[in-house]
Formats: structure tokens, sequence, C-alpha cells
């Protein structure tokens, strides 16, 4: 966080532990303008947001299936499928301005 005050040349407010502690649930523009100064109690800003989920059903069951037929090879494919499935979605988040706050 302390980078993002410094990329714009200033120094961390005296929000910076709050930055942190919020660090995991938002997104980096909301964290920088913490981060650079007090927020004042009447102080809003609208965002253009959008919010996806998304769920594989029956991944473990198809990864043990997987790793059942093929040993750890079998897991390791499905592995990379999935990864690179999530890494071109989450390039385009990023090429379109967008941030990704929380991956699980």
């Amino acid at each position: 966080l302390v980078h993002l005050a410094h990329a714009t040349g200033a120094a961390p407010g005296p929000n910076l532990a709050v930055a942190r502690t919020l660090a995991r649930f938002t997104p980096a523009v909301v964290l920088q303008r913490l981060v650079l100064a007090p927020l004042q109690r009447e102080e809003m800003s609208r965002y253009d947001a959008a919010v996806g989920f998304v769920d594989i059903s029956g991944f473990t069951k198809l990864s043990m299936r997987l790793h059942a037929q093929q040993g750890q090879r079998g897991a390791e494919s499905l592995n990379q499928v999935v990864n690179k499935y999530i890494s071109d979605i989450m390039n385009r988040i990023q090429e379109s301005g967008g941030d990704t706050i929380k991956f699980a």
C-alpha cells in the first residue's frame, strides 16, 4: 500500500493501518485514496462496478477421479486447464481497467 502513495509522489497518510486491514476487500483505487489523505465524514465517490462469482461444479469429484485414473498427472492437467481459464478472465479484467479484489 505504501507503494500506492509513493507512486503518486505523496507520503502515506494516517489511514495506512486502516487501508492494510481493508486491502483484502477493497479495490485498489479506493485504497489509494485512503492511503493518501484522511477521509472526510461526508465524502462520497461513485464508481462503476461489476461483481462476478464463478464456481466449478463438481471440481473436487472430477479432480479425484482424474487422480485415481492418471495419478498426479491427471489432477495437474485439470489444474492447468482451470488456471489458464482463470488467467484469461483476470487478464481481460485488468485490460479493461478492472480490479480483482478477492480470489478464493
